[in-house]
Order: structure tokens, then sequence, then C-alpha cells
């Protein structure tokens, strides 16, 4: 995401504007927001409204050109100004999926809230509950816990996972402190591979996951 403030008289692609594409050749499709002066998508470029959404495609349908909102059926999500069919009970909702009834949308519910949920899901005690994701996951003091380390006489292989921060086992590609840790650009054939950094992990939280009803 990119996220550095912008100058909302500058144009797309000057000192101070936003980027038309972002590193991997995709289309951001933002501007920059005359309140946040963050770079962000136009509320232009979807709805606006509830009412506003009649006749726009629904935004998560695979084939959106062939599904579209009639009046009334969706509503307009204001954290990205798309539309969705609108839900107003849980069990309108996918599997795994519950409705809020403010927004009207489907939002993704926990996979576990006790431990004992996630001892039974694994067969073992060693996983319980990260309450901060709604998901299970080992847990540990050290990195060995999590992964052999891959040396030394029966050890076996390195399996990519360490003990993180927060006593949960993580990848080690989404764990690292410096960019000394990402990868270096390199090349794949003739292509170029971009350069990774490291950044804060977004929280993932339960809830933050919108989609459509599965009925009109």
């Amino acid at each position: 995401m990119y996220a550095t403030a912008c100058v909302v008289t500058a144009s797309n692609d000057t000192p101070g504007g936003c980027p038309i594409y972002s590193r991997t050749s995709v289309a951001t499709g933002t501007t920059c927001n005359t309140t946040s002066k963050k770079c962000e998508v136009s509320a232009a470029a979807g709805c606006t409204t509830d009412a506003s959404c009649a006749t726009l495609p629904v935004f998560d349908r695979a084939v959106p050109s062939s599904d579209v909102c009639s009046a009334g059926e969706c509503t307009c999500y204001a954290g990205n100004h798309e539309c969705y069919r609108k839900c107003a009970r849980d069990i309108e909702c996918a599997g795994g999926s519950t409705c809020d009834t403010k927004a009207h949308v489907c939002v993704s519910s926990p996979i576990c809230t006790t431990n004992e949920q996630c001892a039974i899901k694994n067969g073992s005690l060693d996983y319980e509950c990260n309450t901060a994701t709604g998901t299970c996951a080992k847990v540990c003091t050290v990195d060995r816990d999590c992964s052999p380390s891959g040396h030394g006489l029966g050890a076996g292989a390195f399996n990519g996972t360490v003990c993180g921060a927060d006593g949960f086992c993580a990848s080690l590609a989404t764990d690292c402190s410096d960019d000394s840790q990402c990868n270096t650009p390199a090349f794949v054939g003739a292509t170029p591979q971009l350069k990774t950094f490291c950044i804060a992990a977004p929280a993932v939280a339960a809830g933050s996951t919108v989609s459509s009803a599965i009925s009109d």
C-alpha cells in the first residue's frame, strides 16, 4: 500500500502526486484525498450511497458485468466505496462469516475464541487461540519450538518458521525486523525481480474481510 503523504494540487506521477502504477505494474486507481492527504481510491470511482448502487456491479462477484445490483439490493460499503449485496441476518452469509447489521455486509468471523477449540482442531495442546487474529497457532518460547534447526545429528530440515514476538510460531518471511532480512534484487531469466522491504504487518483481525450476502 502506498501510504506516503501527497499534495492535492500535484498531478499523478509527479513529485508530491500519486502513482498511476504500483511497483508490480498494477494500476492503483488512486488520487490524493483532499481530507487525509493520502493516495486513496476515489469515491467517485464507485458508489456514494446505497441508492447509487442500483445498476452498479456487485463488487465481489467473479463476473461483475453479469451480476449488478437491483434497486434496494446492495449496500455501499464505506471501507472502499464499492457495492455489496446487503445482509440482515447471519444466515444470509457464507460459512465463516456473520452479518454486520450496521454496515449490512458479511464479515469474517474468528476461527477460534478459546484454546480448547485449537487443541481439539489440531490434536495437540501446543496450539492455542491467537485472539488478535482469531486463528489457531502453535505457541512457542524459542525458535526451535517452531522448526528444527537443520543442523546436527538427527535434526530435521528447517521449515521456515520462527517464534514471533507474540509467542506464536510465524513464517520467517513475515517476521522481519529490518530490510537486510529481505531478499535482494535478482534476475529470473531476463526479468529483474523487485526488492522487498520489511514493513509492519497489517493487523488481520476477525471482521476485517467483508463480502456480499449469498442470497438476494
